[in-house]
């Protein structure tokens, strides 16, 4: 009994000390706003999808991978990539014009929107819950010519799980 008990508490440890206890919360997580909440560092601010009712308002940047950006995307999109981005994109913004960025579920938009942030952006916010929360809440995707589609790309099995919709989920 005391080997399984110290078993566990070093398999524990090691867990930690390889994933950290932030990653352990986020793949433990029950439900997609415990995980999304256990991901987030909260740096930048939120616009839930319900709040984008005008996205014309502002520049919508995708920081997914360029396989992911041509599955699917939300409408008039620009791709700027992680973990670097496009400079090419970011040189044409106005540093003080509102820019929602985006990903899968919001981890690496919002590592793009800290950068933005420390390059001078003064209006940057990160999509809450990212592209999936979007589809999950019935908002359209496109493909690159700016079509509605019923695709999205989910990343990994292991995140498409949290796609609630009725897309068809591509890998």
């Amino acid at each position: 009994m005391k080997y399984v008990l110290l078993t566990g508490i070093l398999l524990t440890i090691g867990l930690i000390a390889f994933f950290g206890i932030k990653w352990i919360r986020v793949l433990t997580a029950s439900n997609y706003n415990q995980m999304l909440e256990a991901l987030y560092s909260k740096t930048v601010p939120f616009v839930y999808p319900n709040q984008t009712a005008q996205l014309s308002s502002y520049v919508v940047l995708d920081t997914r991978a360029a396989e992911e950006f041509a599955i699917s995307s939300l409408p008039n999109a620009i791709w700027v990539g992680y973990p670097t981005m496009n400079k090419q994109v970011i040189d044409t913004l106005s540093k003080n014009q509102a820019i929602l960025v985006y990903c899968s579920v919001g981890y690496r938009s919002e590592r793009i929107g800290e950068q933005l942030l420390e390059m001078g952006f003064t209006n940057v916010y990160n999509l809450y819950g990212g592209i999936f929360e979007w589809v999950n809440q019935g908002h359209p995707v496109v493909n690159t010519n700016n079509q509605l589609i019923d695709s999205i790309h989910g990343y990994a099995p292991s995140w498409g799980k949290w796609i609630q919709s009725e897309m068809t989920i591509v890998y």
